[in-house]
């Protein structure tokens, strides 16, 4: 190919006025490599003067995606605000500038953008494309009223009246905020209207009336709503909770019965039941109620909200045995050994407080079963045998369980013949106070017990002496019956290996805040400005328990501590996500991002939750190019290959 020759004969065709024949000439010069962006940009503008402005932007757009694929945003928006000067109504191309904007972070031409795409859609008539970027434009501009009634406006001409619905309740929130409290009812007014038994807009206006101490309005609108539907859920609901947050405890009883017949199997309902059991000082009812409600979500592998479930009754400043066994058994099942033992350390506690030497017992040999190499625990088991003149121990290494199958072979031999022939009295059975139903308690100073110095393998199988009561008490004649002693050991062993084995990398249901608030009012005077760990774990647990805004004030507190402040922001981006807001959302990421060195492993790990968060607000551009970023780095980083790919399904491309 002659390139110079082609090029003078474009140029004479230029000045001849002859464009879309020189537009032909430069089009042999594409070869599908980089030098093709200056031709294309010729061949772009010599459409333009030809007025053939379509034919021109689809070289403008080649050359966009080009820039924008090598990370060049500022000229691909160049490129697109170009294409949006020639063919101001091509709605993809001014979307795809709106988009470009937002990703570099410029928030207000981004909006400006959005606002004119949506009032160009709507004058044409096109009101449900126009409802993407509205959509958008109040994920970056919540507080633009305008855009919201717009919004509103256009659901209702559609006839979604749940969308108008929730966007009224947006609008609500974002005037309590600002502490319009007049426009903020209005608003919710306005969504009773559209539709009286959204539960959300009931909670939120009697929230309203509790600021402004208005309380008596919230009784008259309940009522009102009652009257016209006396099956009105939401209402029920919102009624019952305002007579239970004034102690009117039957009131509230008579309405949440009255769900539970409508709804017989309601979780909300059996939740708020328990709590007027609490209330009334009877946590064994409310663990009746809460323990099926757990049980069902164990079911669904829901664990921690079966936890949470649980943690009612402990909030409530109940020390619940009951409880305390369930959450215990949970952990064991999940193989969660340190949520496992911190439950279990609470409940030995109360059964050292209420001298329940059987009990105490009893959950010590069924923890170091599970936690065998737990040095702590096996001093306290060894300083309660020594009090009630027993003593026990358990192996730690290969020589002990081969020891105990020998004794084991030992015993297998005598014959039980031998030992019916033995007087009753010289059988020296053992009589351990914690698992013989007959005998009677032994009182054992079980906190004293607590402070006896630690057990070690040597002291505890020295001449592997396993009778009871040590050398001395060995009784000279008779035969003592092992054999439950050495199952014991021998599970002990198992369940010591397997838990080694099996030990999880990392645990995942997290819920401690629920056992800590066992102690609530201990633990509230220990929280101060500086504990960021407790408010951190705090947080935690108002997030798993869907206390979003709860648990944003807390992450706030502890991201005062600078080595906690970027995974504190990211997990208020979360929370603000898991909410709805994706305007606070991305604010959040975003600032946890700045936290970070650029291409760091908490910079990718970010990256990705930011893309997830385009997803979610249906900003599939957004979200495929930082997922094709992360791919091109990891591309076995997390989902990330079958996140784009599904993407590309949505979109076409």
């Amino acid at each position: 190919m002659d390139r110079d020759r082609i090029f003078a004969q474009a140029k004479r065709l230029v000045k001849k006025g002859r464009y879309l024949e020189a537009a032909a000439e430069y089009k042999i010069l594409l070869t599908g490599e980089e030098q093709d962006v200056s031709v294309k940009t010729i061949i772009g503008d010599l459409y333009i003067k030809a007025e053939k402005p379509d034919k021109a932007v689809e070289y403008f757009r080649d050359i966009a995606d080009f820039y924008e694929q090598k990370g060049l945003y500022s000229k691909a928006i160049a490129i697109h605000r170009r294409i949006n000067k020639y063919i101001p109504h091509d709605i993809p191309a001014s979307a795809k500038l709106a988009d470009l904007y937002r990703e570099r972070g410029f928030l207000s031409d981004a909006g400006r953008e959005y606002k004119i795409l949506a009032d160009r859609l709507i004058r044409n008539g096109q009101k449900k494309k126009a409802v993407e970027f509205l959509d958008k434009l109040l994920q970056i501009n919540s507080d633009d009223n305008d855009s919201r009634m717009s919004l509103i406006r256009i659901h209702r001409e559609l006839g979604d009246k749940r969308k108008a619905v929730e966007e009224l309740n947006k609008a609500a929130e974002w005037d309590m905020r600002a502490e319009e409290y007049d426009k903020a009812e209005q608003n919710l007014w306005q969504a009773i209207e559209t539709m009286d038994d959204h539960a959300a807009t009931l909670e939120r206006l009697v929230l309203l009336y509790s600021r402004r101490n208005q309380l008596k309005k919230a009784f008259v609108l309940l009522k009102k709503l009652l009257d016209r539907n006396e099956n009105n859920i939401a209402a029920l609901f919102s009624l019952g909770d305002l007579h239970f947050a004034q102690d009117e405890i039957e009131d509230a009883e008579r309405l949440y019965l009255k769900i539970a017949e409508i709804r017989p199997n309601d979780i909300k309902t059996k939740i708020k039941l328990g709590k007027i059991h609490l209330v009334r000082g009877q946590p064994d009812e409310a663990f009746r109620e809460y323990e099926i409600i757990a049980d069902g979500l164990l079911g669904k592998h829901k664990v921690s909200k079966a936890i949470g479930i649980l943690g009612l009754i402990l909030a409530s400043d109940v020390t619940h045995v009951s409880t305390l066994m369930k959450l215990i058994s949970i952990y064991k099942m999940q193989a969660n050994t340190t949520d496992y033992l911190l439950a279990g350390r609470v409940l030995l506690s109360v059964h050292a407080e209420s001298g329940n030497t059987k009990a105490y017992l009893s959950l010590l040999q069924d923890m170091l079963k599970v936690v065998p190499d737990e040095t702590e625990l096996r001093q306290r088991l060894k300083t309660c045998w020594e009090k009630t003149g027993m003593q026990r121990s358990y192996p730690e290494d290969r020589r002990i369980v081969n020891k105990i199958d020998e004794v084991r072979r030992i015993t297998s031999r005598i014959q039980e013949k031998e030992i019916e022939a033995l007087p009753s009295n010289e059988k020296g059975e053992f009589k351990d106070p914690s698992v013989d139903p007959a005998s009677p308690p032994v009182s054992v100073d079980l906190k004293g017990a607590e402070q006896e110095a630690a057990l070690t393998s040597r002291d505890i199988f020295k001449g592997m002496d396993l009778f009871p009561g040590g050398e001395e008490a060995r009784q000279p004649a008779g035969y003592y019956d092992l054999s439950w002693i050495i199952e014991e050991e021998l599970q002990s062993i198992r369940s010591f290996s397997s838990s080694k084995d099996q030990q999880p990398t990392a645990i995942e249901e997290k819920d401690l805040g629920e056992i800590v608030r066992e102690f609530r009012k201990g633990m509230e005077s220990k929280f101060g400005k500086d504990d960021y760990e407790s408010r951190y774990t705090l947080g935690i647990a108002f997030l798993e328990q869907e206390l979003y805004q709860e648990a944003v004030e807390e992450f706030k507190v502890a991201a005062g501590n600078e080595t906690m402040r970027m995974d504190c922001f990211n997990l208020i981006s979360l929370c603000y996500r898991k909410s709805g807001d994706f305007g606070h959302a991305l604010e959040w990421v975003l600032r946890a991002r700045d936290l970070v060195p650029d291409g760091s492993a908490q910079d990718w790990a970010l990256k990705y939750e930011l893309a997830e968060l385009y997803e979610a607000m249906n900003d599939g551009a957004g979200a495929s190019k930082l997922y094709k970023e992360i791919h091109d780095w990891n591309p076995r980083y997390r989902d990330v290959r079958s996140k784009l790919m599904s993407l590309r399904k949505k979109t076409g491309s």
